[in-house]
C-alpha cells in the first residue's frame, strides 16, 4: 500500500486557487477599508504611538475578554453494551455489500484492505494533495463506513459527547455531527501541522473518535492563538470497552505525532451548527458517561462574572471613544480571533470568544458588522536623500471580495507606489479609515495568502527588508461609534 504514496497527487477542490487569487488580486486594487492600529509588523512604531495610546484602554480590555480561550475538549467513553457497537465497512462503492467489525476487537490489518492513502486539503492553494512527506495515513470514506448498533444497525454517537461539546464550544446552540472519513495511522503514520478544509458553511468544529486498537505515539496536539493542548490516546488505547474522543474549532492548527507501534484508528465526525434552534435529538444517539478532560488543560475558564466585568469595560472604552469632542472616528474594527470562510461568518457560526464579544456588542445595542478581510503589510524605501534614505512601513486593511464602491472604503491622496522620490512622505497619510485592534498572542496572524519577503538593502544605518508584502486572510467585526439621530 506504500507505493500509493511514491506520486504526488492534486486535484482542485470546489474553489480553484485562480478564483481564489482574483478575488484577493480584485480586492487589494481597491482602496483600504482601514488600517491596524497596534500592527506588531511595524518597526518603527514610535511613529504612532500617540494613535497607540489613544486606543490603548480599549485594546486592554479586549485582551482581558480574550485572555484565557477554550477552543477544544475531550474525555473517554465505556458506552453500555459496547460488545454490540459494530464498524461497519462497504469494500467497494459499487455494491451494496457490509461487512462488520465489532469495534471491542477490530482486525485492522484485514481493515486496511479496505482504506485508500489519506489526502490532505492545502488551504493556499486550494487544492487536495496527496504528499506523504506531510501525512502518511489511510481512510475509508463517508458513504463506505457507518458506526451502528447490531443487531439494529442504527448509526450511533453516544450522547454524552454531543452534550460536552454543546457546553463548551457552542454553549446555547445544538450541534450536529456528520460522519466523515475512518483513518488508520500505521507505525510511522503522522500528520505535520494544519488546519481542516470546511466541508460547508455551517461547519464549525472536528470530533475525533479513537476506537480501541492498542498503539504508542500519535499525540493529537491542538493549538489556538498561542496556547496548546494534548490528546495522548495511547496510554488507554488497549482498553477493549473504552472510546476516547476530542472535539476542537475547525480553524485551529493541530497535528498527529508520529505513532510508535500499532496502529491507531480513528473516525472524524464534522460538527455542524444546523439552521434549526428547535432540533430534538433523535433516537440515534445512546447514553454512556463521560469523562471529561478539562481539568488536565492548561488553559482555564473565567468566572461568569469576571468576563462580565471584561465585557463591561470594552463597552465602557467604546462609549468613551464616541464621546469624545475631536478626532473621533465613525467606527472601529476588531479583528476576530479565530478563522470564517465568508459564508460561513455569521452570527450563529461564530466561535467561541468571537461569539461572547460579538452577542454582547448586540445585546447592548451597538451597530455591528462582519466582515472578511485582508491585512496587509508592506514595505518601500523612501528616498529624500540618499543620506537620509528610510524605511517606510504600512499595515491596512482591505474588505474581502468587495464590491466596487465599499461603503467602507477610503481614498487616500495619492496610491502608496506613486510617492515621488525626494519627497519626505508623512508616515500617517495610511493611517485613514477605520482604525483595526487585533489582539496578538501569536506570531502567526491569519492565513498568509501572500508572502512576499522582499530583499535587504542598506538605510541609514542598518540594512532593512525592503518590498515586503504580506497579505493575511482575516475576519473582522466592525462597530459603528456614530449615535443615531
Amino acid at each position: 500500500m506504500a507505493e500509493a504514496f511514491s506520486k504526488r497527487q492534486e486535484k482542485p477542490t470546489h474553489r480553484t486557487p485562480s478564483q481564489y487569487k482574483q478575488a484577493v488580486g480584485r480586492s487589494i486594487r481597491n482602496p483600504p477599508v482601514g488600517y491596524v492600529v497596534n500592527s506588531h509588523h511595524i518597526k518603527w512604531g514610535y511613529r504612532f504611538e500617540e494613535d497607540v495610546k489613544k486606543y490603548n484602554p480599549l485594546l486592554g480590555s479586549l485582551e482581558q475578554v480574550f485572555s484565557k480561550p477554550l477552543f477544544c475538549c475531550g474525555g473517554s467513553l465505556q458506552p453500555p453494551d459496547f460488545d454490540k457497537l459494530t464498524l461497519k465497512v462497504k469494500p467497494t462503492k459499487d455494491k451494496e455489500h457490509w461487512l462488520e467489525y465489532k469495534l471491542a476487537d477490530l482486525p485492522v490489518e484485514e481493515l486496511l484492505k479496505y482504506c485508500s492513502p489519506a489526502p490532505f486539503g492545502d488551504l493556499r492553494e486550494m487544492k487536495t494533495v496527496l504528499d506523504s512527506e506531510v501525512r502518511l495515513a489511510y481512510k475509508i470514506e463517508t458513504e463506505r463506513f457507518k458506526i451502528g448498533s447490531s443487531p439494529r444497525g442504527l448509526e450511533v454517537v453516544p450522547g454524552g459527547i454531543c452534550i460536552d461539546i454543546e457546553d463548551t464550544l457552542t454553549p446555547g446552540r445544538y450541534v450536529k455531527l456528520d460522519p466523515y472519513k475512518v483513518n488508520v495511522y500505521n507505525g510511522g503514520g503522522f500528520f505535520k501541522p494544519h488546519a481542516d478544509s470546511p466541508s460547508g458553511d455551517e461547519m464549525i468544529g472536528t470530533l475525533v473518535l479513537c476506537l480501541p486498537s492498542p498503539h504508542k505515539g500519535g499525540e493529537l496536539c491542538v493549538s489556538h492563538d498561542g496556547l496548546e493542548h494534548v490528546f495522548d490516546f495511547s496510554q488507554r488505547s488497549g482498553e477493549a470497552n473504552r472510546v476516547q474522543w476530542a472535539a476542537f474549532y475547525s480553524n485551529c492548527i493541530h497535528e498527529i505525532k508520529p505513532v510508535l507501534e500499532g496502529h491507531r484508528v480513528t473516525v472524524t465526525y464534522n460538527i455542524t451548527l444546523p439552521n434549526d434552534r428547535h432540533k430534538q435529538r433523535g433516537a440515534e444517539f445512546i447514553l454512556g458517561y463521560s469523562v471529561p478532560v478539562k481539568e488536565h488543560f492548561e488553559v482555564s475558564t473565567e468566572s461568569h462574572s469576571m468576563i462580565a466585568k471584561n465585557l463591561a469595560n470594552v463597552h465602557d472604552e467604546l462609549y468613551k471613544i464616541r464621546q469624545q469632542v475631536s478626532g473621533s472616528p465613525s467606527h472601529i474594527g476588531i479583528i476576530l480571533k479565530h478563522k470564517y470562510i465568508s459564508k460561513g461568518l455569521q452570527q450563529r457560526l461564530l466561535k467561541g470568544e468571537d461569539k461572547v464579544l460579538y452577542d454582547f456588542l448586540i445585546e447592548k445595542q451597538w451597530e455591528c458588522t462582519l466582515m472578511s478581510v485582508l491585512s496587509r503589510y508592506q514595505t518601500e524605501a523612501v528616498y529624500p536623500d540618499i543620506e537620509d534614505a528610510e524605511l517606510e512601513e504600512s499595515h491596512e486593511i482591505y474588505e474581502l471580495n468587495q464590491l466596487p464602491s465599499s461603503p467602507f472604503a477610503v481614498t487616500s491622496e495619492a496610491p502608496r507606489n506613486y510617492w515621488p522620490i525626494g519627497l519626505r512622505r508623512d508616515h500617517r497619510k495610511w493611517r485613514a479609515g477605520i482604525p483595526f485592534i487585533d489582539i496578538y498572542r501569536r506570531d502567526e496572524n491569519g492565513t498568509l495568502v501572500r508572502n512576499d519577503e522582499g530583499h535587504g538593502q542598506w538605510l541609514a544605518n542598518d540594512v532593512e527588508a525592503v518590498g515586503v508584502d504580506k497579505i493575511y486572510l482575516e475576519s473582522a467585526v466592525i462597530v459603528e461609534l456614530c449615535e443615531k439621530p
